[in-house]
């Protein structure tokens, strides 16, 4: 019962923005609401602890900063590689570099998608290959969702081993396993 009641307002996150159409910060400030209702009557995490509701507020703002700033970071410099690329012609000249290796439209999926996607992944990670890679699919004349899906399963190859091997070092520091072992068979 209590899992059911800890995922409502993930529920009611999804079905604000999924169903009723309404806006992220609208949906999530009503799923922020009820999971502090929760949290405070339900949960009581902090009052056994002798913290009351202010001491939980300050943590989930907390919380909410860093996530923030996280995505953020993660965020902005693929947003300013991506301007960088297209006020330079940097895109164009990619874009028609790689469609000039194939007339053949799903080899220059595949080698958007998943070759220079896996590229970005491993220079850069967390998320800059999609929001690189489906641009440039645009560009070939696939249509915003398509370059987006094509984009993400590109980019779903390497996520195990991206970001410089980033993926690697939590489960190394959870596993005991060596981390060059994990790395190894993971590319495999």
């Amino acid at each position: 019962m209590s899992a059911l009641l800890a995922a409502t307002p993930l529920a009611v996150i999804l079905i604000g923005m999924g169903v009723l159409r309404r806006s992220a910060v609208y949906a999530g400030s009503v799923g922020l609401a009820l999971a502090l209702l929760l949290a405070l009557t339900v949960f009581q995490p902090m009052t056994s602890l002798g913290h009351g509701p202010l001491h939980l507020l300050r943590g989930v703002v907390a919380e909410a900063a860093h996530t923030t700033a996280t995505i953020l970071w993660i965020i902005l410099p693929a947003l300013a590689i991506f301007e960088y690329q297209r006020k330079t012609g940097a895109i164009t000249r990619i874009r028609d570099t790689l469609a000039s290796l194939t007339t053949d439209r799903r080899l220059q999926a595949i080698l958007i998608a998943w070759f220079f996607g896996l590229f970005m992944e491993g220079a850069a990670g967390f998320g800059t290959p999609v929001a690189l890679a489906a641009p440039l699919l645009v560009g070939l004349g696939y249509s915003p969702v398509r370059a987006v899906v094509l984009a993400l399963l590109g980019h779903a190859a390497g996520v195990s081993f991206g970001a410089v091997g980033t993926p690697v070092l939590p489960q190394a520091s959870i596993s005991d396993l060596d981390a060059g072992d994990i790395a190894g068979k993971t590319a495999a």
